[in-house]
């Protein structure tokens, strides 16, 4: 599922669309079978005949959602306009190149403008509230930061985050992704957002995404990565992970892809992988807790020696230290470090 538009001049926009009661926002020709309007609050729906009863529950999803999402992201004060289309073709037409199979929502999100397809169009329809949180979160987001500064990858991994989408199937896409040697590099998943790829790639791309934000939350801890989201509004990222997480983009990137055995083990567990896939974890799993071992006394010597920096110490890889390493190694505790 995508979630935030590229952006479209809005010369092009005017081109394709007309006005149609949401103000200035221009209206696609098309829409006059979406002709009906449900406003509460900063919320505003418009859906077609037949579709009374999914507006209303869309509006209560929207206005829960909004309340409690407004604790970590600005909400503003202008409206936030949601079109619910009843048939693949209009939404094709509002999507344009972007209406892959997997696109079920898509957000203009400075506009405050989303477009979503009705539930009996989803593959899954009970997962049609994740996806206007989805689209909602976008649109807050553009609101709290300047999306300059904000990632795609990001935007798109928090939006799910805090929409709760994907939970488990995530982990299993990224556990098989890392077995089949998928894994994006950092400067490969950037690109991925901003042209055209095939299925599989636009899913793994999102897959990866929201492993990546779950990472990093869980290294910053809640408090210091919303403070880091929020921060956004004035400095780019790599500035404001340096002064959070005392890391850099592609240190986030190798500390992540770093942990993903631990991933593709448990999946491995759940999903029933062969017995030659399950010895292959089991010789990386021996792999990373042997160089855990020797390299006990560097890590002793990095913590006694780290410059301290802002929210904590100045990020060095491990790789670079075993690379500068001459002689051989030493544990001098002869005991795993958790």
């Amino acid at each position: 599922m995508i979630g935030e538009a590229m952006r479209v001049p809005w010369i092009l926009l005017a081109g394709l669309a007309m006005a149609a009661g949401f103000g200035l926002f221009p209206w696609p020709a098309h829409a006059g079978v979406i002709d009906n309007r449900l406003e509460e609050g900063q919320i505003v729906i418009k859906y077609a005949d037949g579709d009374e009863a999914l507006a209303e529950r869309s509006m209560d999803i929207l206005q829960n959602s909004l309340e409690e999402y407004s604790v970590l992201l600005n909400r503003g004060e202008e409206p936030i306009r949601y079109i619910i289309c009843p048939t693949h073709h209009l939404f094709a037409q509002f999507a344009g190149p972007q209406a892959r199979l997997q696109v079920e929502g898509l957000a203009w999100s400075e506009e405050g403008v989303v477009v979503v397809k009705a539930p009996r169009l989803l593959r899954q329809p009970a997962r049609y509230g994740d996806v206007l949180r989805h689209e909602l979160v976008h649109v807050m987001l553009a609101r709290t930061v300047d999306l300059n500064n904000l990632p795609r990858w990001l935007n798109e991994g928090i939006a799910m985050s805090l929409a709760d989408e994907y939970r488990w199937r995530s982990s299993a896409v990224v556990a098989h992704m890392y077995m089949q040697g998928r894994i994006m590099e950092y400067r490969e998943l950037m690109a991925v957002f901003e042209v055209s790829g095939g299925e599989m790639e636009f899913g793994d791309a999102y897959a990866q995404s929201l492993s990546m934000t779950r990472f990093l939350r869980d290294e910053l801890g809640e408090e210091r990565f919303w403070s880091m989201t929020q921060s956004l509004a004035e400095q780019p990222f790599p500035g404001a992970l340096a002064e959070y997480g005392a890391m850099t983009p592609l240190a986030l990137w190798e500390a992540w892809h770093g942990s993903l055995w631990k991933v593709a083990l448990i999946g491995s567990l759940v999903s029933g992988f062969s017995v030659f896939q399950m010895m292959a974890l089991l010789t990386i799993w021996a792999y990373v807790r042997k160089r855990r071992q020797r390299n006990a006394k560097l890590r002793q010597w990095e913590e006694e020696e780290r410059p301290m920096t802002g929210h904590g110490a100045l990020f060095v890889t491990w790789d670079e230290i075993v690379d500068a390493h001459e002689g051989p190694w030493e544990d001098p505790n002869g005991q795993d470090e958790e």
